[in-house]
Formats: structure tokens, C-alpha cells, sequence
């Protein structure tokens, strides 16, 4: 690492894509001159004819700052997917396209953006490729907690079939489930998810009776949420 540059980037005398990741980790405010800057510097990172870590990663942070430039990140989706340089930077690339496939799915062509397959053999990259095709092998999956939640809630293309594997794979152990609901992101995916399985019917047996222990469990710490689980308790309780 070179400490020359990276002082100069901290100073403000470099200005480059390194300098815009680091302002974007710590989520400062921008001026308007600043946010124009940035966002003329993405434009010009989609057309670079290599993709590396930093690059990629910067791209990631614009868009979870400035959603709609995702649609900017689409159009260019596919070039992009044959100039990354490394597995790490193609999982957060896999990464950009799982969030916008969960929340603008209309945008991707997926067939299209990954007609050419990289880093295949990288777990990292296998199973978010399962994810985006929503056919993912949960016991694998399992080894990524954040994954799994967003598999389940947005991806799955078998949701009660995956759930309840879910379910077998943390052993029927209703505080397991209690600490994902404890312990989920901002997002409170886990609510969510739970909310989704009160919409489901003709669950199996174990099932049913690991929902009637839960709802048990939850009913005595409910307090403990920043949310109301009223409503979760009650639809929960008539599928048993």
C-alpha cells in the first residue's frame, strides 16, 4: 500500500474512486458539488474496461445511497460481468444484483447480464448465482445469515418447501428462530419472513408444532421487539 496516496486521498488531493468509497463508507453528507462529482465518477467507472474490488464496491455503495441510479448499473450490467477481475469483487457485483432484484426485479434480464459464467467454482459465487436462479441449497446457504434471510424473503422460488428446511436444519430449536428475530438487520427480514408463512397453508406437522412452541416463546418476550408482534402472534396461532 502505498501511504503517500492514501494520505493524499484522506487530504483531499486525490480524488478518485478510492477517496469517493471511503467518504460513501462513512456516510458523510456531500455538497451538491461533491454528490455531482461522485455520481460523474460512477458514470465513468461503468465504462472502465476493468472491474477491480474498489471499483466495483463504490459502484455498490452509489447505489444503496442513490437508488435510482440502478437503473444506470442494469444498462451496463452485462459488459460489466466480463470485465471483474477477481471472485471477491464478482460476489459484490452478484451481491448488487441480488438488492435489485428484490426490489426493482422488472429492471433484470438475468439470462442476459450473465450469459457468460465467472468464477464458477468459488463458493462465494455459486451460491448467490443459486440465489438469483432461486433454487439455493439451504444447508449451504446456512453458513450466511444475512443471505439466508434475504434467499427466503425475496428469492426462493419454494418457500414452504426451503422454510421448512430451514426449520429442520436449526433443529425445530424455536430460540434459534427467536435470536434471528432478535438479532435481524433493520430491515427486520425475519418479521417479514414470518409474515410470509401466515399466508402459506397445509404446513406439515413438525411444522405446525414448532409454530405452536414459537408463538409460546414469543408471546412471553414480545416486549422485547421495537416492533408490535401483536398482529404476528395472533395470524401465527391460527395456523395451528
Amino acid at each position: 500500500m502505498d501511504i503517500d496516496l492514501q494520505f493524499a486521498r484522506l487530504n483531499g488531493e486525490i480524488k478518485d474512486v478510492i477517496h469517493w468509497k471511503n467518504h460513501l463508507l462513512r456516510n458523510e453528507v456531500f455538497s451538491t458539488e461533491e454528490e455531482n462529482a461522485v455520481k460523474d465518477i460512477y458514470r465513468i467507472c461503468l465504462s472502465n474496461d476493468t472491474i477491480t474490488y474498489d471499483d466495483i464496491k463504490f459502484i455498490e455503495l452509489i447505489i444503496t445511497k442513490w437508488a435510482d441510479f440502478s437503473k444506470i448499473f442494469v444498462t451496463a450490467a452485462k459488459r460489466l460481468n466480463e470485465v471483474i477481475v477477481s471472485s471477491a469483487a464478482y460476489a459484490i457485483f452478484l451481491d448488487i444484483l441480488l438488492k435489485i432484484k428484490s426490489e426493482k426485479p422488472e429492471q433484470l434480464n438475468l439470462s442476459e447480464i450473465l450469459a457468460v459464467k465467472k468464477f464458477k467454482e468459488e463458493p462465494e459465487v455459486e451460491i448467490r448465482i443459486a440465489c438469483l436462479s432461486g433454487a439455493a441449497d439451504m444447508s449451504v446457504l446456512m453458513e450466511d445469515d444475512d443471505l439466508v434471510a434475504r434467499y427466503l424473503l425475496h428469492y426462493t422460488k419454494n418457500f414452504k418447501q426451503d422454510f421448512e428446511e430451514f426449520c429442520e436444519l436449526i433443529s425445530y430449536d424455536t430460540t434459534v428462530l427467536l435470536d434471528c428475530m432478535l438479532y435481524d438487520s433493520e430491515e427486520a427480514n425475519y418479521l417479514k419472513i414470518l409474515i410470509k408463512v401466515t399466508k402459506v397453508q397445509s404446513w406439515s406437522k413438525d411444522f405446525v408444532d414448532f409454530i405452536k412452541k414459537f408463538v409460546k416463546l414469543l408471546t412471553k418476550v414480545k416486549n422485547s421487539f421495537p416492533y408490535n408482534t401483536t398482529h404476528l402472534i395472533k395470524t401465527l396461532t391460527a395456523l395451528t
